[in-house]
């Protein structure tokens, strides 16, 4: 690259590098590195330096300072596996399978979650999983002398009623080979996941006023517990949040989390405008997080919200008790346009509380009709 040592260190103090970790040996040395390596910077050089937490905070400081292009980390740590993992198979009819499984299936899922930031190890590990499974479908297949084309339809069911664990971690692979027509038509048994518990409404209901109360808690966890508790909001989704997603009109404050933004009541409201008051808008880098990470331009990661949220009390049973409420109180197409809900799920939720969407459809349509 062109830039001397002095010129780097320069830039990443203007996308937030602090002067003192600017000035330890290990960073000098980094730094150092990139200066004397002929060619374009690019992520490819960062590899090279030795692995941990200050070559990724660098990374993240030169892609804020919009000298590397956005790269998920989470995302990268999956190929770098798979590619491991594709290696590793010594048939290479097997292998073209499971890469083309990989290409086509896995991994379009996994980016197009990294692009709205709300890709985390939960869902690497998930693939994993499944890839896992995948390899080990193929070969059992072989070591018994058989292709996957052979798969019987008796086979299959079998399986999901001996093995059901690996049979679930499998099941997407088996879509996969039979709609790329690697094997016949397979009718694959639904997996239902258990109901989870619901959050009491009595407790819900403290949460939200403490969150709303408690100054001693942490400005950032007390509005995203209040989104959880009091809109429903997964974490995935907010920290994916941006600064201008807060729209403020006079005294009302609305939240911009789907195709309509949402109202947010006075107190709560409150809370958004101070936490960004307290500098979110300031924060160097393109992009502007509500919830901003550790490292420049990164937002706060979802397991590391998950985690200060549980210790409030704020839990996956909350957001699905504020669902549960929300759905009682407002309109069906609202858990869409509003809260950001798929129509399928929406349609779920509404039909667990014996509501029928398509007949609530059809009203709103004959009431516009009459209107």
């Amino acid at each position: 690259m062109t830039r001397d040592a002095a010129e780097l260190a320069e830039l990443l103090a203007g996308a937030g590098a602090k002067p003192a970790w600017l000035k330890k040996a290990g960073v000098v040395a980094m730094i150092g590195a990139l200066c004397g390596h002929d060619g374009p910077l690019g992520h490819e050089m960062l590899d090279a330096l030795a692995e941990g937490g200050r070559r990724e905070h660098l990374r993240a400081l030169l892609v804020a300072a919009g000298e590397l292009p956005p790269r998920d980390p989470d995302l990268e740590r999956f190929d770098r596996w798979s590619r491991r993992r594709l290696e590793d198979i010594e048939a290479s009819e097997d292998r073209q399978v499971i890469s083309a499984y990989v290409r086509w299936h896995l991994r379009p899922r996994r980016a197009t979650l990294a692009e709205r930031h709300q890709l985390n190890g939960v869902h690497v590990a998930h693939d994993r999983q499944q890839l896992n499974a995948a390899i080990a479908c193929l070969a059992e297949l072989r070591a018994a002398g058989r292709q996957l084309a052979e798969l019987t339809q008796g086979e299959v069911d079998a399986l999901f009623a001996e093995r059901a664990t690996y049979a679930v971690s499998l099941r997407n692979f088996l879509s996969f080979a039979v709609s790329s027509r690697r094997c016949g038509p397979l009718r694959l048994p639904c997996y239902r996941s258990r109901r989870r518990d619901l959050m009491a409404e009595e407790r819900r209901l403290e949460l939200i006023e403490q969150l709303l109360c408690d100054e001693r808690l942490a400005l950032g966890d007390r509005v995203a517990g209040l989104l959880v508790l009091a809109l429903a909001q997964p974490v995935a989704r907010i920290v994916a949040l941006r600064t201008d997603a807060v729209v403020v009109d006079g005294d009302e404050v609305t939240i911009r989390l789907a195709k309509t933004p949402a109202p947010v009541p006075k107190p709560m409201g409150a809370l958004i405008l101070a936490l960004l008051e307290r500098g979110a808008r300031g924060r160097p880098g393109p992009e502007r997080w509500l919830f901003p990470g550790r490292r420049a331009g990164e937002p706060l990661r979802e397991t590391t919200l998950s985690q200060r949220l549980r210790q409030i009390g704020v839990t996956c049973a909350g957001r699905r008790a504020a669902l549960m409420a929300l759905a009682r109180q407002l309109p069906a197409p609202v858990l869409v346009d509003v809260l950001g809900y798929s129509r399928n799920f929406a349609a779920q939720v509404l039909g667990e509380l014996r509501v029928d969407w398509n007949a609530y459809a059809a009203l709103k349509a004959k009431e516009r009709r009459a209107g």
